[in-house]
Parts: C-alpha cells; structure tokens; sequence
C-alpha cells in the first residue's frame, strides 16, 4: 500500500514581510490624510449649512438690500477693504493658532473651519438670491478666488494645528512621551505661524484686489 504524504504550505517570509509594510504603510497614510479629510468633510458640511441657512431665511429682506452691493464696493477705500477682510481672515488664523496650542485644540479645529465653510456658503446663496446671475458671476469671479485661496492656506494650516494640539496633549498625559522635545515643535510651530500669517496677508490683499478691479465689470 503505497503512503499518502501530506504537505501544509510554507509561509513565504517576503510575502509576510510585504505584508507588514503594507499595514505599515497604510497607517502612515491614514495619519498623515485623515485630518485633511476631516477638515475638508467639515468645511463641506459648513458650505451646504450656510446655503441652506440663507435659504431658509426671510428673501424679502435680503432682497430689499440688493442695492447696498453696489453702493459697497463702489465706494469702499482700498484701506477700508483691506482691514475688513485681513481682520475676517486673522480670526480664523487665530482661532487656529490657539487651538493648536490647546491639549483638546484638536477636537475644535474641524469646526472652526467648518465655520469658514459655513461663511463661503451663506455668501454665496446670498449673492446667487438677491442677485441673480449677476450675482453668481460677482460671487465666482470676485469672492471665490480669494476665499478658495485662504481657504486651501487655512486647510494646511489647521493640520498643523491639529498635529501640535494632538502633540500637546500627548506630553501632557502620556507616560512615554518626552517632555524635552515639546519646546522644540512649539518652536517649529510658532515659526510656521508667521509664515501663514504672512500668506493671510497676501490672501486679504488678493481679495482687495478683486473686489476693487474685477467688481467694477459686474455694477
């Protein structure tokens, strides 16, 4: 009687290798793109509530204060345009920077720039109402530019927030950490501050820009 040789399969140790690399890959990705998701997420969120608020609103009203677009951006001085919309900006920026030198900022940036999203959308619907198509096309060739362009500054800046907030709290009350190194990424984050301050500027005068030269073609 000729024997039966059984033979199990032997684990290949590079594919099980690949494999770690995989998952460790993965969880790197994960870490370094869920906060931009999130915020991105929020900010979506923000533009739907905002529209969805101005249109659940009295029209009458806004529509009766069509008149004051023109009269604005008429007859606002270019000073007076750059503290209105630099002061808008620095909220945000600010709100960001104190968040992200919070143990629980992390938790509160979402909603801040959720916020901002909560802002872009409520204008938008507002022009588009009260305006017409004149006002959807001072809302996309007027407002958007610089708001997207603070919008993608504030993006990259909240995940820094968010990561030193989370960094914070991580000395604060984990056993592990090393409270040495702290001093060090506050420094980085600070210096990292004044290079977006510094672009909020350029954004304020971007929409200084537009809302003085492109909105003349629009009244």
């Amino acid at each position: 009687m000729k024997g039966v040789i059984l033979s199990l399969p032997v684990r290949n140790k590079k594919s099980i290798t690949v494999k770690k690399e995989y998952k460790r890959d993965f969880k790197a990705d994960l870490r370094r793109y869920l906060p931009v998701g999130v915020l991105v997420l929020f900010f979506t969120a923000g533009v739907i509530s905002g529209s969805a608020a101005f249109s659940a609103g009295d029209k009458a009203f806004w529509a009766d204060m069509d008149f004051i677009f023109p009269s604005v951006f008429d007859y606002m001085s270019i000073p007076r345009s750059f503290v209105a919309f630099f002061g808008s900006d620095f909220l945000f920026f600010s709100m960001s920077l104190l968040c992200g030198l919070s143990p629980w900022g992390s938790v509160a940036v979402p909603f801040v720039y959720g916020f901002k999203g909560f802002g872009t959308g409520f204008a938008g619907a507002m022009l588009i109402c009260t305006m017409g198509l004149k006002g959807f096309g001072f809302y996309l060739t007027v407002v958007l530019p610089g708001a997207f362009l603070f919008s993608l500054c504030l993006l990259f800046y909240s995940v820094r927030s968010m990561a030193m907030s989370v960094r914070i709290g991580y000395s604060l009350f984990s056993r592990n950490s090393s409270e040495n190194s702290l001093p060090h990424y506050a420094k980085g984050f600070l210096r990292l501050s004044g290079k977006y301050l510094i672009l909020t500027f350029l954004c304020a005068l971007c929409d200084v820009f537009f809302r003085t030269f492109v909105a003349k073609i629009w009244f």
